[in-house]
Order: structure tokens, then C-alpha cells, then sequence
């Protein structure tokens, strides 16, 4: 069973992501999208679909709160903010 990618066969290196910036961010996601309660639900790997074929891979980061109120924000591997949507 092949598992859907958003890197359409670009390769991906895990190793050039800041880990100790994006812990930061992390941390701080809820805070980002104003869901100070929620919890980091899951993120995602990959390349924008819409961006340019030399844009780097980027971080999907999903929050969700305990009342089913959710936001994300997109960074860049180093935890620049590229996207932030907000609840």
C-alpha cells in the first residue's frame, strides 16, 4: 500500500530540520493559533503544492483544543513562520 507524500518524489532531508527551533515552536503552537488550551494534534512533512519546485519542504503543525476548536501554522525547517491560521 503506497502512502500518499506531498513531496511527489522530491526527496526529503529530515536531518537539515532545526530541531531545537522547532521544539521552540512546538511548544508554542497553541499559543500561535490562540488555542492556549489546545495540544499539538499531529504535523506534517512535505512541499506545498502551489509553491514554486525550488521552495524548500515545509512543517504543517495542527492544534487542536478541548473543545474541538482547531488552527495550524506552517514553518520553514529553520522555524521561520510561513502560515498562520488561527481559531
Amino acid at each position: 500500500m503506497a502512502v500518499p507524500s506531498s513531496a511527489n518524489g522530491r526527496p526529503i532531508d529530515l536531518a537539515d530540520i532545526d530541531l531545537t527551533t522547532i521544539a521552540a515552536v512546538l511548544a508554542g503552537a497553541p499559543a500561535s493559533v490562540r488555542l492556549e488550551q489546545g495540544e499539538v494534534e499531529h504535523l506534517g512533512i512535505g512541499f506545498e503544492l502551489i509553491a514554486p519546485v525550488a521552495a524548500g519542504p515545509v512543517i504543517d503543525i495542527y492544534v487542536e483544543d478541548p473543545v474541538g476548536r482547531t488552527g495550524h501554522l506552517s514553518v520553514s525547517f529553520d522555524g521561520a513562520p510561513l502560515e498562520v491560521l488561527a481559531s
